[in-house]
């Protein structure tokens, strides 16, 4: 995982390999904290067959926490705030361009850090 310098944000990025040692899945999830009460991630997830092809989709979601007046102090409030948050979330498949951004970057990061 990278994280960023930016307090509330982090970067996750992630090859799948099979046993052959061949990328078979590539995951990349951005989240940042937008103020105190609300949260937005975007998940690009692919699937990469033998042949070259990437199949995957692009994911963006939302969620924001009910402003209680306070900061939650104990597991049983944050929990609290937790199951009274409200999101969004919507989807796309990955357009042609981005596939072939996951080919490059998969192949990239194969060469920067073999498995």
């Amino acid at each position: 995982m990278v994280k960023s310098r930016v307090r509330g944000s982090e970067r996750e990025i992630v090859v799948s390999v099979d046993a052959q040692g061949r990328a078979v899945g590539y995951l990349d999830r951005a989240s940042s904290q937008k103020g105190m009460l609300a949260r937005i991630g975007a998940t690009f997830l692919a699937v990469l067959d033998a042949q070259g092809g990437v199949q995957g989709s692009w994911m963006q979601t939302t969620v924001t926490y009910p402003d209680s007046g306070k900061s939650p102090v104990d597991l049983a409030a944050l929990k609290a705030l937790r199951e009274r948050a409200t999101g969004s979330q919507s989807s796309r498949p990955l357009e042609a361009g981005e596939q072939r951004k996951v080919r490059q970057l998969v192949t990239f990061l194969r060469k920067r850090c073999p498995a």
